[in-house]
């Protein structure tokens, strides 16, 4: 059925399963290259064609794969992990995962690789400066079922951090 957007009418062909479809100003048009849905598992890749969770985000061309800004005087959460459950153990998760290699054929992580950070960055009147760094790393050998590890809490004066305390 024909759609009238801005004067334009919207494109007579078939759109490719998985596609956005949205308005180039005249026209309705599609692209699946930069946001695809999965209308059978309900999932949504942003940057990514498929995957296996709700919303993936693959953003390997940028300095930040998400960001989330806010503005004003209330201190909301920019983050919030919320889960419901009656079980004491199910709490939420912050989860970071690594492998060396790439998503199609994952290597093995080795000792001293980083395997997630937590850093606080502060604006200094000039730009953003780093205080504080929790750090996460393998410390040894990794075998089946043997992820070995390690936790650094970092601070810094200068911006330049230095561990403070390990926690092996």
């Amino acid at each position: 059925f024909p759609v009238t957007i801005g004067g334009g009418t919207n494109n007579s062909s078939a759109y490719s399963a998985g596609s956005v479809i949205f308005s180039d100003g005249t026209k309705l048009t599609e692209a699946n290259d930069g946001l695809y849905w999965d209308n059978t598992n309900k999932r949504l890749g942003i940057g990514i064609a498929g995957s296996e969770n709700t919303v993936t985000i693959n953003a390997s061309t940028y300095g930040s794969v998400l960001t989330a800004h806010a503005e004003g005087a209330t201190d909301l959460q920019e983050f919030a992990n919320h889960r419901h459950s009656n079980i004491a153990a199910f709490g939420p998760n912050l989860t970071f995962i690594r492998s060396r290699g790439t998503e199609a054929s994952e290597t093995v992580v080795s000792s001293g690789d980083v395997l997630g950070r937590i850093l606080a960055v502060g604006f200094d009147g000039t730009d953003y400066e780093r205080s504080a760094r929790i750090q996460f790393e393998v410390d040894g050998s990794v075998a089946a079922d043997a992820m070995p590890g390690r936790i650094l809490l970092q601070t810094s004066a200068t911006n330049t951090l230095t561990t403070a305390i390990t926690i092996d």
